[in-house]
């Protein structure tokens, strides 16, 4: 699925399929979203709850993203919301079935969240699930489903068939802590120290510490596209290793653009240039599913501010290559360069990657 010498998705199509829209399924999706945006946009959300205009209106509010586009007091707007649908929920009758198979078809991967909010509900959904992927012939699929027993409850027929797991008891490899991500605090930390920081973890905003939290999320993605993973404890690979792949040039010696022609470097082929623009898409999917927006260049300019925190409003929310506009604007407003440039801060995490790792129980390896 990966091709990790160019650090892209070799797939054409991946499903995740949220069955109920409740505190768990919007929790799960929120942080999968955030954390599978590549360059090349082919994963697709189909999401069936009981009211999907209203959560549509409610949960995406980046959509108003589409109202901008005529717009020229924006600069180039970040990736919308054009690969989430919204369906009603009458799961399992005949027009389901239809839209999952117009769903499923021609895709890599399928996979199935289950959190309807009624634990026999649930089983029983999950169960019938894996019949229609079995009567269809479909084995590219995962199904996982909210329930407090374990896998052991299910017969090993329906897990073979359906690649069933559950999630929501205590010893599952898909648990309530993976959805909060309290065990990447760890690395979450570190990457907040090595920003330097004049404040201790404890003192910065909740925000900040899901900001922290979601970058530390998306290493493993990263890890994985360039032939290499994240685990717990063990040998891991040198740092020679790891910048031999990631960075053979050593281009992570650069230092701030001295002027907006220099920006042409961020954008020549290359696997570190391809995770920095991946982690814009990242940080901007973070930011919109958080409620942020973007931010003007009417109020950039009055302001000579690139964010105002208690409107939620941020300029750096544009695409990788809006970043170059959003600098030419701020020196013509009498901002230095190197306050201008932050393109490079999309680089800092994995260039630093090495040594934020080796201050926690993780380890980098070869996958």
């Amino acid at each position: 699925l990966i091709d990790d010498e160019k650090g892209i998705l070799k797939i054409s199509k991946v499903n995740y399929v949220f069955l109920g829209f409740g505190k768990t399924n919007q929790q799960i999706f929120k942080k999968t979203i955030c954390n599978n945006q590549f360059i090349d946009d082919k994963i697709h959300y189909h999401i069936f709850s009981e009211d999907p205009s209203k959560d549509k209106d409610r949960f995406l509010q980046g959509l108003k993203i589409e109202q901008l586009k005529a717009s020229e007091d924006y600069f180039d707007l970040p990736r919308g919301f054009e690969n989430v649908h919204f369906d009603k929920k009458d799961v399992c009758c005949a027009s389901f079935y239809e839209k999952l198979n117009e769903v499923t078809s021609e895709s890599n991967l399928n996979v199935f969240i289950i959190a309807l909010g009624n634990e026999s509900r649930n089983l029983e959904v999950a169960f019938e699930i894996t019949q229609y992927l079995q009567e269809q012939e479909i084995t590219n699929a995962k199904i996982f489903v909210k329930s407090k027993y374990n896998e052991l409850y299910f017969t090993d027929e329906i897990i073979k068939i359906g690649n069933l797991m559950a999630f929501g008891q205590a010893k599952s490899t898909f648990t309530y802590h993976l959805i909060i991500n309290e065990e990447l605090d760890e690395i979450a930390k570190q990457i907040h120290l090595a920003y330097k920081s004049d404040k201790s973890w404890d003192e910065i905003s909740l925000f900040e510490q899901e900001s922290s939290r979601y970058a530390a999320m998306n290493i493993k993605t990263k890890l994985n596209l360039i032939g290499y993973d994240l685990v717990k404890d063990g040998v891991g690979i040198s740092k020679d290793q790891y910048f031999l792949k990631y960075d053979p040039t050593n281009e992570r010696s650069w230092d701030y653009l001295k002027n907006v022609n220099e920006a042409i470097r961020y954008f020549t082929p290359s696997i570190r240039n391809h995770l920095a623009k991946q982690e814009h898409l990242r940080w901007n999917y973070s930011l919109l599913m958080s409620g942020w927006f973007m931010m003007s260049k009417s109020l950039i300019k009055k302001h000579k501010t690139q964010k105002m925190p208690t409107r939620l409003l941020h300029s750096c929310l544009t695409s990788f290559e809006g970043l170059v506009d959003l600098m030419k604007f701020l020196i013509d407003l009498g901002i230095t360069p190197e306050r201008a440039d932050y393109l490079i801060k999309d680089y800092f995490t994995m260039d630093n990657l090495p040594e934020i790792i080796a201050k926690t129980s993780y380890r980098i390896v070869e996958r």
